[in-house]
């Protein structure tokens, strides 16, 4: 599958804003090394079968031990990813697949 272009959320920023045009967002832990979860819309290079999708996955060595602080901001950018998440399906659902 090729990667669709995608326009990358900064997820430190004090604001989160949601882009409808975005095609990837993710979210790391405080101290993460990658992506806790990404998501974002791919398209099939297939000529037979073209679809697109959404692929959600794991970083390598993304996962960390958390204080307080730490799950609470956790808990924080996951309740942001949410949303995010909805509207990358939304994007897809609008593409007709």
């Amino acid at each position: 599958m090729n990667k669709a272009p995608s326009t990358p959320l900064v997820l430190d920023q004090e604001e989160w804003p949601l882009d409808p045009a975005a095609e990837t967002y993710s979210i790391t832990l405080p101290e993460g090394r990658s992506a806790l979860i990404a998501a974002e819309i791919y398209e099939s290079d297939d000529p037979d079968h073209p679809k697109t999708y959404l692929a959600v996955y794991p970083g390598p060595g993304s996962g960390d031990d958390l204080d307080v602080a730490g799950a609470d901001k956790l808990i924080a950018d996951l309740e942001q990813f949410l949303p995010r998440l909805r509207a990358l399906r939304n994007h897809l659902a609008q593409e007709g697949t």
